[in-house]
């Protein structure tokens, strides 16, 4: 799901779950934060800053809410709306350091393809305070695209 610059925090789509989503109205509800403390995972207000909020969703990303609403019908023959969205292929709810690996994995690999169609990275992934991990990859017509991701 695509997360914008004052979209949902890692730990804001870690905690996500099915009741704080209305795929009819497209939009979803941030009540909630998972932070992992000593390996210890807590749920918590979101940040200040943030607090609760309902964000808007995009067509595509119903659609894809949509596919993985089914996926967990089918898989666990139904679909508790106090359940987390995200969860791996065991059941396990997903976690925020999870999701930013995963985030930097597909970065990697998203740069890595670009390359090979004759893409280039412009600078390195550099990290803006301790606020935004960012990259700016520049395609064949030298559309210049940025990557992000949040980290604080």
């Amino acid at each position: 799901m695509p997360a914008a610059l004052r979209g949902p925090r890692r730990g804001e789509i870690a905690g996500l779950r099915w009741e704080d989503i209305d795929l009819f109205a497209a939009e979803l509800t941030i009540r909630e934060q998972v932070i992992v403390l000593d390996g210890v995972e807590h749920l918590g207000a979101p940040k200040p800053a943030a607090g609760v909020r309902v964000l808007a969703l995009d067509e595509v990303s119903v659609g894809i809410l949509w596919a993985l609403w089914l996926e967990q019908l089918r898989r666990y023959g139904t679909v508790d709306p106090t359940s987390r969205v995200f969860r791996h292929q065991n059941g396990r709810a997903v976690r925020p350091d999870w999701l930013a690996r995963r985030f930097a994995r597909l970065v990697a690999d998203t740069v890595a393809r670009l390359h090979t169609h004759g893409a280039e990275l412009l600078g390195e992934v550099a990290q803006y305070q301790s606020i935004f991990r960012l990259c700016y990859p520049r395609g064949l017509a030298g559309i210049i695209v940025a990557l992000a991701e949040q980290i604080s």
